[in-house]
């Protein structure tokens, strides 16, 4: 399943809970001299369960006992993401539009240049 149905899914029908931040590390970048952002794990309740969880759409670090909303799948308790994340991460038909361009340009010169060469052949007889 894709991020956009997922969201939309959180967006419509999540269980909104509140989660506490049990751990949280840095995460360090290709070269190993920069921060690629934060992991972090939370527990949280629904009903009489108790999960723990990476929580998804943290991009700051958040000290233990911190706590956050956050918005549970309906489908997999255990999968929450940031309750802001849930509300604001819409699809856009913009974000499709460029790649769609480019892509019908580039076969759009494929062809050209699959005829071009086939217009150039000589036809040889025998």
């Amino acid at each position: 399943m894709n991020n956009a149905s997922r969201i939309e899914r959180l967006r419509t029908h999540g269980i909104s809970v509140e989660a506490r931040i049990t751990n949280c590390s840095g995460l360090i970048g290709g070269s190993g001299s920069n921060s690629a952002g934060y992991t972090c794990t939370a527990s949280y309740r629904i009903g009489t369960e108790t999960f723990h969880s990476v929580v998804g759409g943290l991009s700051t670090f958040q000290p233990t006992g911190t706590s956050t909303s956050v918005v549970a799948d309906p489908n997999n308790h255990g999968a929450i993401e940031l309750a802001s994340v849930a509300k604001s991460d819409q699809f856009s038909i913009t974000s499709v539009i460029l790649p769609a361009v480019l892509a019908l340009l580039f076969f759009g010169d494929v062809a050209w240049q699959i005829l071009r060469r086939r217009r150039r052949k000589i036809p040889t007889t025998l």
